[in-house]
C-alpha cells in the first residue's frame, strides 16, 4: 500500500510511466494524486511537465517528453512555483 508515503522519485523511468501509474492506482493511490516529470533537469533546456496520476501518461505522449527525465510523485508537486529556483535563476543569465 502506498498509504503514509509523502514523496516518491524515480529516475529514468519515461519508459515505465504507463506502467507506474497503474501500479500507484492498484496500491491505493488516489488517481488525483499530484505528478510532474522534469526533462533535463538542472539544465538551460529543463522543461517541467504537470498532472496527475491518471492525467500524466497523456500529457506527456503529447508533449513528447523523453529522457533523461525525473518522475516526482505526491503533494510536493503542487509547490513546484514555489520551489522553482533554478528555472527563475537560469532565466536571469539568459536574459542578463
Amino acid at each position: 500500500m502506498t498509504h503514509g508515503v509523502d514523496t516518491i522519485v524515480i529516475y529514468m523511468g519515461m519508459k515505465n510511466l504507463p506502467y507506474i501509474c497503474k501500479q500507484l492506482r492498484s496500491c491505493g493511490m488516489k488517481p488525483e494524486t499530484a505528478i510532474a516529470v522534469i526533462e533535463q533537469g538542472t539544465t538551460g533546456f529543463q522543461r517541467t511537465i504537470t498532472g496527475t496520476i491518471d492525467s500524466i501518461v497523456a500529457i506527456i505522449r503529447r508533449e513528447q517528453v523523453a529522457n533523461p527525465a525525473m518522475i516526482v510523485i505526491g503533494e510536493v508537486v503542487n509547490l513546484s512555483e514555489k520551489l522553482s529556483w533554478f528555472s527563475e535563476k537560469t532565466k536571469e543569465k539568459e536574459f542578463a
